[in-house]
C-alpha cells in the first residue's frame, strides 16, 4: 500500500512539470539521482536538486529551482524524515524570496510488523500557520492479510471554529482486493449525512484512488500544483 502510495505521490507532486518536453538525470559517483534538468524546447527551465546526508541512498529533501532571468531560484522543497531507514513524513514547502513557509505535510506510523498503520494529513491554516489534519487513514490487519481501510476527513466548523468530521469512508477487503464500501458524506448544502454502499470492485478503487489524490494534493499545497 505504501508503494503504491509513493508512486502516487510522485505522479501528482510532479504535475507542475508535466509540460516538460525532455529531461535529463544526473547520478553522482555511487549512482544517487542528485539532480534532475527539465527542458522546454532544448531550453531550460528548471532544476530538481536532490540533497542526501552522508552515504544515505535516500535524500532528505529535493529543491526545485525555477529559471528567472539568467538565475535558477528556488521556489518549493520537499524534505523527507525517516524512522529506522523507513519515511516517516513528508513537508510540503514553499520558499520566496529566501523565506521558507510550510505548505502541509504528511506522517505516517507503522504496526509492530513494519506495515503502514496510519497516515496523517495536514495543511497549515492562514494567517496562524498552525497545523490543521483534515484527513487520515488507517490501515487494520489480520494476520499478514489487509482487511479494513478507513478514510476520515475534517473541517472546520464555520460556527464553532473547530474541527468536524466531514465524511467517511470505510473499505473491507479481501485477499488485499477492496471488496466493498460504506461511506458516510456530510452534504454540504443540507448539512444532513448520506450513506452510501457499493460492492463494484473497480467502482470502489476510483473512489480510493480519488480520496488519495485529493488529500496529496491539500497537502501538498498550491506551489506543488501549478496547473
Amino acid at each position: 500500500m505504501l508503494k503504491r502510495f509513493i508512486i502516487l505521490f510522485i505522479l501528482i507532486t510532479h504535475s507542475s512539470l508535466i509540460y516538460s518536453s525532455t529531461q535529463k538525470k544526473e547520478f553522482d559517483s555511487a549512482g544517487r539521482l542528485v539532480q534532475i534538468n527539465h527542458y522546454v524546447e532544448n531550453k531550460l527551465t528548471e532544476i530538481e536538486e536532490y540533497v542526501y546526508s552522508s552515504s544515505d541512498e535516500k535524500p532528505d529533501k529535493i529543491i526545485y529551482k525555477e529559471k528567472q532571468g539568467n538565475l535558477f531560484i528556488p521556489y518549493k522543497e520537499l524534505k523527507y524524515t525517516y524512522t529506522s531507514g523507513t519515511i516517516s513524513s513528508i513537508e510540503f514547502i514553499r520558499l520566496t524570496d529566501s523565506i521558507r513557509s510550510e505548505e502541509g505535510e504528511i506522517t505516517f506510523t507503522y504496526d509492530s510488523e513494519g506495515r503502514l498503520s496510519l497516515t496523517k494529513y495536514f495543511i497549515r491554516l492562514k494567517p496562524s500557520g498552525k497545523p490543521f489534519m483534515f484527513a487520515l487513514q488507517q490501515h487494520l490487519y489480520t494476520e499478514n492479510e489487509l482487511t479494513t481501510r478507513r478514510f476520515v476527513q475534517y473541517e472546520i466548523n464555520p460556527e464553532t471554529l473547530k474541527p468536524m468530521q466531514s465524511s467517511q469512508h470505510v473499505f473491507l477487503y479481501r485477499d488485499n482486493i477492496p471488496e466493498s464500501m460504506k461511506s458516510w458524506i456530510l452534504e454540504e448544502t443540507s448539512q444532513k449525512i448520506i450513506e452510501n454502499n457499493e460492492k463494484d470492485v473497480k467502482i470502489i478503487e476510483k473512489i480510493i484512488e480519488d480520496i488519495e489524490k485529493k488529500c496529496i494534493h491539500r497537502s501538498s499545497g498550491s506551489t506543488f500544483n501549478r496547473i
